[in-house]
């Protein structure tokens, strides 16, 4: 069977979502002139432009052009108390208010109080607080690999850890490549390729197998309990 076209059909979708938000059109061609690919994360960028916000309020945004939008997605789902929620935003206003909430650089007795709840919830013994996710895998691979002795990673693929070098592989499928194999970004070291084992999500023959090939190697194994890149796709409890 001939595949159907879809050319025509996209093109019109796209003028139609251009006319429906002209200014976040025109603010997505300025951002262009000062912003690599018009924005800071990529996966924020949905083409042909993402829409523009000026507001947000719970459960609901308001673009450049006035329309309200209902977010699902809620921050990649950090944002458990919708946005601008009342209890943060009037903690936040007195913080600054009483010249304390954007002292940068200096520790404070917050770090302190939230670290303790944060253990206490978690059962850690200590915390680190970091100013990314990126940072907090990057650091937890390194630790791990500074206690094991040992410098290989195991990920799974279609998972998303950060953007450093152990986490910029397997993100992605390229056909007609080995599935998850490749690595995702322009310089990085080409040792890197060995250095990470991707494995299959929910396959727990294979993780089996893995560990048994690669175990005495791993300096650890990262994983999501859902592969949110993917999809949001829940582990069983039997990989878990």
């Amino acid at each position: 069977m001939k595949p159907r076209d879809y050319t025509p059909l996209l093109t019109e979708l796209e003028q139609d979502y251009r006319d429906h938000a002209p200014t976040s059109a025109v603010l997505h061609t300025e951002a262009h002139r000062s912003l690599i690919d018009g924005g800071s994360h990529a996966l924020r960028l949905h083409q042909p432009f993402p829409p523009r916000i000026v507001a947000a309020k719970g459960g609901w945004v308001r673009d450049e052009d006035g329309h309200a939008i209902l977010d699902f997605w809620q921050g990649h789902l950090a944002n458990v108390l919708g946005h601008n929620p009342q209890v943060v935003t009037t903690a936040l206003a007195r913080a600054l208010g009483d010249d304390w909430g954007l002292q940068t650089g200096f520790t404070d007795r917050l770090q302190i109080e939230t670290a303790e709840i944060l253990c206490r919830q978690t059962g850690a013994e200590r915390t680190r607080f970091t100013t990314s996710g990126t940072l907090a895998t990057m650091y937890a691979i390194m630790l791990a690999q500074s206690f094991t002795q040992r410098d290989r990673v195991m990920k799974v693929g279609g998972g998303w850890h950060g953007a450093h070098p152990w986490g910029l592989k397997g993100i992605h499928h390229h056909p007609g490549r080995p599935r998850f194999q490749q690595l995702d970004s322009e310089g990085l070291p080409a040792l890197l390729a060995d250095a990470v084992v991707v494995t299959r999500f929910n396959d727990t023959d294979l993780l089996r197998d893995h560990f048994r090939r690669h175990g005495d190697q791993l300096a650890c194994f990262i994983l999501e309990p859902f592969v949110g890149a993917g999809g949001f796709i829940a582990a069983s409890r039997e990989y878990v």
